[in-house]
């Protein structure tokens, strides 16, 4: 053959997929190259994962298709595996309600109850396996991994949440209107609080009626991709990708960290399923569920929204391309389209018209200074590589830590996400051989990949205005529909040795790393020294409210703390509250200080005087800095302690 012809039997819609592995290999290759330059762990993470992956497809994309080859278990351990998993749930409540809180070895009890369950669609053999007892178990442990600890933590776990349950929701219900947000950016977006406001109703309590309500809702949710899965998969798969997608880190992060983001996740994989659905069929009622769940988060979340509009303008688009280049075996019916594209301009257009009159920070609309604080951004922070305040990409987001432990932290943390993209690589791959719609295909694989670029890509370059951290869940339930797609070809093409690693290191490493990564346990950081709690004790919790009643807060009362106990003060104390800033003899500013005993020991997070301030872990600063003996000790509990200077009394405070 002529040298003429190679290049274009190289890229030829037949071997695109190939091509595309070809092209990520190189790819990878020249990232990784990019940890010279910056001890980003993601730089190692990501390169690795997809080169891999890439690799791994072309390598087995020229074996002939063979039966199933996954090795199964024996019959008789295979039964007793779903009781296993209903004992170690019942463990798991009694572990957390004797302990208090969730501990190393309860994570690593949560990762085996996730092994054991992932094992049972990978490992059990087809008349054995029973899709609705596994879709039951994933249900069970979704439910009772995040309300067992939901309950027995004092508060609510996360930053957020002390906003909307306890002041906004709270105020619902107390003035019986929607006077409590009419100020800020949810008055144009009250759904979430609507539904907690109701719930607190029935359940005579904003904090159980948000758990029994959206809490519940969230887990329950994984249902939709099992549905969406089925369409795609058999159901041994669509197991898998429900299992991957629960027992993900930041799935579980909106599970205790309830806020609108939680919501406007289940109204996604509603758009989602959808979606899907119609790009199968063309049944009149999914246009209309689309269309409900689609406008439903533009009421719910404003993040949440802009992550629906990218998805449902790739489908959109795709479908449309579909329907004028493809052939007409290819193209989705007509009510499909429409229901599509129709779906996706109602959806902006009613986003743009809310947008333009919710307020924000200022007297601009919402979408006037959101598109500002991207202007600002891009023209005046973006950078290369800058990194620093990431709080998706594997940072620390604050202080760093030292030692080899600090080392191989964060690569346990991102093991299970390395994992979960290098099968979604594959099935990405895989999509583009299989008979589906192409309109579907460039729908998964563009959306999955638009929401990457978001997430880290942008993040590269400083360019973090979008909240980069809200999107990873949203991705995930692609990725992990796509990694499901990807085992299902590689149990077709791999050797049986292959599968063998792959379905062990995946059934164990999976859920492991990610219900002991940082977002996963935001309770209670399991490398405790690594990362700080984001729940409070109950003398943390009472000292807010009995500072703020003893020192009123007024419109220019403040108090400084560690990060993250400060935002509690801001957010249910009603003060303004920053990250306290030390110098050599102590706080920099007369504002008032609070202690608490966590600071001593645990990863919070303070500020060292200079220019710019730079974050130190609490512990390495003294408490005579903290409180030094210059300042008035004017409350203290068995935690907690309020210092002030002698400028600062009663009044002023």
């Amino acid at each position: 053959m002529s040298h003429q012809n190679r290049l274009p039997r190289w890229l030829s819609a037949d071997r695109l997929d190939t091509t595309l592995a070809k092209v990520g290999i190189l790819a990878s290759v020249l990232l990784l190259s990019l940890r010279l330059l910056t001890a980003q762990v993601l730089l190692v993470v990501i390169p690795v994962a997809t080169g891999v992956a890439c690799a791994l497809y072309f390598g087995v994309h020229r074996r002939q298709a063979t039966a199933f080859e996954f090795p199964t278990l024996p019959v008789g351990v295979g039964r007793y595996l779903p009781s296993a998993v209903f004992v170690g749930l019942a463990g798991l409540v009694l572990a957390i309600a004797a302990v208090g809180s969730r501990t190393l070895p309860i994570y690593l009890l949560i990762g085996a109850i996730g092994a054991t369950i992932l094992a049972q669609p990978l490992l059990i053999d087809a008349d054995e396996l029973s899709p609705s007892l596994v879709l039951a178990q994933i249900l069970a442990s979704a439910v009772v991994i995040r309300l067992s600890v939901l309950f027995i933590t004092p508060g609510f776990i996360g930053v957020d949440i002390w906003t909307h349950v306890p002041v906004f929701i709270q105020g619902i219900v107390d003035s019986g209107s929607l006077a409590a947000i009419a100020d800020s950016k949810y008055s144009m977006a009250p759904f979430y609080h609507t539904i907690g406001a109701v719930a607190a109703l029935v359940f005579g309590s904003a904090r159980i009626g948000m758990y029994l309500s959206v809490g519940l809702l969230v887990p329950l949710s994984a249902l939709l991709i099992y549905a969406t899965g089925a369409l795609l998969l058999p159901a041994r798969w669509a197991l898998v990708a429900t299992t991957l997608f629960v027992f993900a880190d930041q799935v579980i992060r909106w599970g205790l960290h309830i806020i609108p983001t939680s919501l406007g996740l289940v109204f996604f994989l509603g758009a989602l399923y959808s979606v899907t659905r119609l790009s199968l069929t063309d049944e009149p009622w999914l246009i209309g569920v689309l269309l409900a769940v689609s406008l439903a988060t533009v009421f719910t979340h404003q993040v949440s929204t802009a992550i629906l509009l990218v998805f449902l303008g790739i489908a959109a688009v795709s479908v449309v391309a579909s329907r004028v280049f493809g052939s007409t075996a290819d193209r989705v019916s007509t009510r499909s389209l429409v229901g599509i594209v129709g779906t996706f301009l109602v959806t902006l257009v009613v986003t743009i018209a809310s947008w333009t009159v919710t307020p924000w920070y200022s007297d601009e609309p919402f979408l006037t200074e959101m598109l500002a604080t991207l202007e600002t951004t891009i023209a005046s922070e973006a950078g290369f590589l800058n990194l620093a305040g990431e709080e998706t990409a594997g940072a620390a987001g604050g202080a760093e830590s030292v030692g080899v432990l600090a080392d191989i932290v964060p690569f346990v943390e991102w093991f299970g996400f390395a994992l979960l993209l290098a099968i979604a690589v594959v099935g990405g791959l895989a999509l583009l051989r299989m008979e589906n719609p192409p309109s579907l295909t460039g729908t998964y694989v563009l959306s999955a990949a638009a929401m990457f670029v978001v997430i880290f890509g942008f993040s590269l370059f400083g360019v973090r205005a979008i909240l980069p951290g809200r999107w990873i869940a949203f991705m995930y339930a692609l990725l992990a529909i796509m990694g499901a797609v990807g085992l299902f070809h590689l149990s077709g093409r791999a050797s049986k040795r292959v599968l063998l690693v792959i379905v062990v290191v995946l059934a164990i490493g999976y859920p492991t790393s990610m219900v002991v990564a940082e977002k996963a346990t935001l309770d209670s950081p399991a490398l405790g020294n690594e990362n700080p709690r984001y729940s409070y004790t109950e003398s943390e919790i009472a000292a807010v409210g009995t500072i703020s009643s003893i020192y009123s807060p007024d419109e220019a009362a403040s108090v400084d703390s560690d990060h993250p106990y400060h935002t509690l003060y801001g957010r249910l104390g009603g003060y303004t509250s920053r990250t306290a800033v030390f110098d050599a003899s102590g706080s920099t500013d007369a504002r008032p200080v609070i202690a608490r005993s966590y600071q001593r020991s645990g990863p919070a997070v303070f500020n060292e005087d200079g220019n710019p301030s730079q974050s130190v872990l609490a512990p390495t600063v003294s408490p005579d800095r903290v409180c030094s003996p210059a300042r008035n000790r004017v409350y203290t509990n068995d935690e907690v302690t309020m210092c002030t200077s002698s400028s600062v009394t009663e009044g002023s405070l």
